[in-house]
């Protein structure tokens, strides 16, 4: 097995909205909420959970960046079109040019940080 990075945790400070959030968003990249293992400990994935949110009262992550593969510029932008339906704002135009059309950019999907 090659060496990998088998998963992410991320802690929010309102669960409930993180989990509408992240349901829909990433819905759009095929990932989907696989399980609950304890109250307010979520873990998303296509067939393992390797995305973590989970509210443990340390407040939010800072400075932590996450990127997620798309097949296609569609399947961007309709995660892109997720996110906002879901309430993300659009920090800035998003950006093309030198950057590969399956980079994320424009959206920051961490709804529970003020």
């Amino acid at each position: 097995m090659k060496p990998r990075l088998d998963h992410i945790g991320l802690d929010v400070s309102d669960y409930e909205a993180s989990k509408a959030f992240y349901e829909s968003a990433l819905a759009a990249l095929g990932i989907r909420m696989l399980m609950e293992p304890a109250p307010e400990v979520g873990g998303f994935g296509d067939d393992f959970p390797f995305f973590w949110i989970a509210r443990r009262d340390r407040g939010p992550d800072s400075g932590v960046h996450v990127a997620f593969t798309a097949e296609d510029r569609e399947t961007v932008d309709a995660f892109h079109a997720a996110a906002l339906a879901a309430g993300r704002r659009q920090r800035r135009a998003r950006r093309s040019g030198d950057l590969p059309p399956e980079l994320l950019r424009g959206v920051r999907p961490r709804p529970g940080r003020q």
